[in-house]
This record gives C-alpha cells, structure tokens and sequence, in this order.
C-alpha cells in the first residue's frame, strides 16, 4: 500500500490505570498500574482515536469529544495519564506475547523492551513525556 500521507497520530495520551476485567497475573502488578490504553487526537478525521489492548483483543474505535472527556475523566481518577509524541523509530523486534504494553510500545514506536505497565511509564518519563490534561 502506498500512501501519499503519513497516517500515523503524531501525539498519543497514553493512560494507566486499573484492568476491567483482571487474569490472575494482573494482581500482581503496581495498583494503579495494571494495564495501559492510548487516546490520540486524529487531525484530518476530527475525531478521536481511543486504543485498548487487551487478552480478549483490541478495541479501537472513534470517539466523540464527550466519549473522549469521559475517558480523559475516568483516566484521571483512576490512574496517570502521560502525553508523549510519536518517535520515528523503526519498531522491528517481535512482540511477545502481545500484551497491552507491548501494543502500546508499538503504537508510539518506543523501540525497547518493556513489561509492565508501571516500568513504561517510568520509561516515558525518562524519554520526555509530559502529564495529560494538567492545568
């Protein structure tokens, strides 16, 4: 396929939070930072872009601004949430075992290896990301 424009969101606001319906390895993890889901602002479509990785597959799926301040609302009680640019990296390495921080290493083209939500946060902010939706 070759497209004449780059498609790719170029900012993705990358939330932490509680997993919605936990396996038993989930509990294990930091609270407030058992999975990971993105929402990014599409320019040319005027919409938004809500992205959750999950075990029982991906949801990915426009949102209207009022979904979006519900989902942006929600990630503030419930966890963090970190604005961080796309990188322009080449992701090459397989994505073992798929999970949600895997997908959302991918989707912001952060070429490293990384396993929990909490360590891609620390990750994040080392690389520069900033907190969404701050006064």
């Amino acid at each position: 396929m070759d497209l004449k424009f780059d498609p790719r969101i170029k900012t993705w606001h990358v939330i932490f939070g509680e997993a919605q319906n936990p396996v038993w390895w989930q509990k294990l993890l930091k609270p407030g930072f058992r999975h990971v889901s993105a929402l990014g602002y599409d320019l040319k479509g005027e919409c938004w872009l809500y992205f959750d990785p999950g075990w029982d597959g991906i949801t990915l799926r426009a949102a209207t601004t009022g979904e979006a301040d519900t989902i942006i609302a929600m990630a503030m009680l419930d966890g963090k949430m970190l604005q961080f640019d796309v990188q322009d990296n080449i992701v090459i390495k397989p994505r073992l075992f798929m999970t949600c921080v895997s997908q959302v290493l991918h989707l912001i083209g952060c070429n490293k290896f990384i396993f929990t939500p909490y360590k891609l946060f620390c990750a994040l902010r080392k690389l520069g990301a900033k907190d969404s939706f701050t006064p």
